[in-house]
């Protein structure tokens, strides 16, 4: 088996296998603030998006998430946003049901002492505050929920099956320029 063979045939393997990459999104919408102060209202809610390169899946042990691949978190408490990472205050821990829902958290996300936005609900702990040390803001009538977005999964298929034939045009001409030369009255 010669190169050309060679890469051909692991061209045409990843090909045939489709590799792929799945994101999974999980994304938490809390109650109604039972208690707030101005700019805040009862109206407003802690809300987040969390994303990860792969699913927790089913039964994950409550846990800290900060260092899982691909690990993207964005909060909100009403018109107040922080995206992680925002500093070394900041807590991911999840756990998730039979169905791999998240089921357990304490979440919290912070741009300095001052600026937390948490939310938490871990044995008998129900609360969605903003900021930690004096809230502005409060719930802790009843946990909010967590939401899971199915898998994107994005195949490169289409990307190596793009490359082989690049790879297959380049190797025709190359042969038929080298034949081309080698007829040709100036060679």
């Amino acid at each position: 088996m010669n190169i050309k063979q060679l890469g051909l045939s692991v061209a045409l393997s990843f090909a045939a296998t489709g590799i792929s990459h799945a994101t999974a999104v999980y994304t938490y919408e809390g109650n109604p603030f039972t208690s707030a102060d101005a700019p805040f209202t009862t109206s407003d809610r802690v809300t987040a998006t969390l994303t990860l390169d792969s699913a927790l899946g089913p039964n994950f042990a409550f846990s800290d998430i900060t260092g899982l691949a691909g690990l993207s978190l964005e909060m909100s408490a009403g018109s107040f946003q922080l995206a992680f990472p925002a500093n070394e205050l900041n807590e991911v821990s999840v756990g998730t049901d039979a169905l791999g829902d998240i089921s357990q958290w304490n979440v919290i996300l912070c741009s300095s002492i001052q600026d937390c936005i948490q939310t938490t609900n871990t044995s008998g702990d129900l609360v969605d505050t903003f900021p930690l040390n004096d809230p502005l803001v409060a719930s802790v009538s009843a946990p909010g929920t967590w939401t899971t977005e199915p898998a994107a999964s994005v195949s490169t298929a289409p990307s190596v099956l793009l490359l082989i034939s690049g790879l297959t045009a380049w190797v025709r001409l190359r042969g038929r320029l080298s034949r081309e030369l080698s007829t040709s009255p100036l060679a």
